[in-house]
């Protein structure tokens, strides 16, 4: 598994936050919360792509049990006139390696493990966040999975 290296803009994206553990996994609660709320975000930079932002943690000696911060988020133009109750999140340009994750969701897992196992080798990752890139294609089908990372 080998990436794409790609440099992104940085960029402002609007959606909720949850706390969660991989062994307590609220995330797909999440999108079901925000869905209601993808349609009522303005100034969408692109209609039907949204965000799945793991936001940074040392993942040295991190666990299943260990809590992390995801957001369900869209990228805007602007942040007039945000939904009440989402949060408003600035994302710095950065160089990212980019993934492709074919298949359905349940096999995600196996990506991400290839990933950190064989993908990244040659790399050091960056203390920045995380980003899954969902694309017009997503139904639950396929998706980008795109890290921040920095060169060695």
């Amino acid at each position: 598994m080998k990436p794409t290296i790609k440099k992104l803009d940085d960029m402002t994206v609007v959606g909720l936050i949850i706390k969660t553990t991989m062994k307590d996994n609220k995330i797909p609660q999440l999108w079901d919360e925000f869905s209601k709320y993808m349609d009522k975000i303005p100034h969408a930079v692109e209609k039907n792509v949204a965000l799945g932002i793991c936001f940074w943690v040392d993942m040295d000696g991190f666990t299943e049990k260990d809590e992390f911060q995801y957001m369900a988020a869209i990228p805007v133009t602007s942040t007039d006139q945000v939904p009440a109750g989402l949060t408003v999140r600035k994302i710095p340009a950065a160089t990212y390696a980019v993934f492709t994750h074919q298949g359905s969701l349940d096999k995600l897992q196996d990506t991400y493990g290839k990933i950190f196992t064989q993908g990244l080798k040659g790399y050091e990752m960056a203390n920045v966040d995380e980003i899954e890139w969902y694309g017009q294609k997503f139904k639950y089908a396929s998706l980008i999975v795109r890290w921040r990372y920095t060169y060695l």
